[in-house]
């Protein structure tokens, strides 16, 4: 992602580059979550290490001048880099953490997410280049699950011009054998496929890449030879969440008739909620679930 900045930035592509080439300079965003993060993230790769500015992807030769932050040490706030044209492109970095208002009211050639963004910092940034039709580039591990910006990207959508890639650790070739396994089992179990395969874990944001239209029905009233389970899960933080589940053995279909979500509140809460789609319908819940 940092290469195809510097590309476009300084108007510089490989002969085999196949995809958009800018004529002239521009303005690009980029950012992370933090302005930590993208100081050491998108701002290394772009420039390199603080006192090597010019041996990441722009090359120092087209390095105009840069801005350094206020806030925080060694972290810059815009560079701008020379383009072959003549003119001069430039790059403002951002955090998803100052909120979407710190996103606003700026027209970008393109823009670089590196890691996840909300859905709302996601869109906020691609507005930002909505006038010049530029390319969004995210970067991320999708340890957040089938989240709604991680679905944009699922052939499923079938947006023309949406492109996903995933690169397993089995790409990276600077890894021997031997290290590539000891960098999986040193990941957490549960986040293993996300981070060596690309795959978006389960247990956080949406389990199924599967488009909500095909699923959504309207309401059914539900007859009484209809077999009925109620699922929960307990948290407090983490939300309480609950679903009634009802079951057509006729034509072998389940459906999803009631669902509950609520964070920080006791039992009391939940009962009051859940008792009404029938206090006769057997619950079910995690084997861990009476240790709370």
């Amino acid at each position: 992602a940092a290469c195809e900045v510097a590309y476009h930035m300084t108007g510089i592509y490989p002969d085999w580059w196949p995809g958009i080439r800018f004529k002239k300079p521009g303005r690009w965003g980029v950012g992370s979550k933090t302005a930590e993060l993208t100081k050491d993230g998108a701002q290394k790769m772009l420039l390199g290490p603080f006192t090597q500015f010019g041996t990441g992807a722009v090359p120092r030769d087209f390095l105009v001048d840069w801005k350094l932050s206020r806030g925080v040490p060694e972290a810059i706030d815009i560079f701008r880099v020379r383009h072959v044209s003549g003119g001069v492109s430039e790059a403002v970095f951002k955090a998803y953490a100052d909120g979407r208002e710190k996103w606003q009211a700026d027209e970008w050639q393109g823009c670089w997410l590196d890691e996840e963004a909300d859905e709302d910092i996601y869109s906020e940034a691609s507005a930002r280049t909505a006038i010049t039709s530029g390319p969004m580039i995210t970067t991320l591990t999708p340890l957040l699950g089938m989240s709604n910006v991680v679905k944009r990207f699922y052939p499923d959508r079938g947006h023309p011009d949406r492109g996903l890639v995933m690169m397993t650790i089995d790409e990276a070739e600077h890894f021997t054998e031997d290290s590539r396994r000891k960098a999986v089992e040193g990941y957490l179990p549960h986040e293993r496929k996300a981070r060596s395969l690309g795959i978006p874990m389960l247990g956080s944001g949406a389990v199924f890449p599967v488009n909500e239209d095909f699923i959504a029905e309207d309401p059914v009233v539900v007859p009484e030879h209809w077999k009925q389970i109620i699922g929960i899960d307990f948290g407090w933080d983490h939300p309480t969440a609950a679903v009634r589940i009802c079951y057509d053995a006729d034509n072998d279909v389940i459906h999803i008739t009631n669902a509950y979500r609520r964070s920080e509140a006791t039992p009391v809460i939940h009962i009051a909620s859940i008792r009404p789609w029938g206090p006769w319908v057997p619950v079910a819940w995690p084997h861990d679930g009476l240790q709370h």
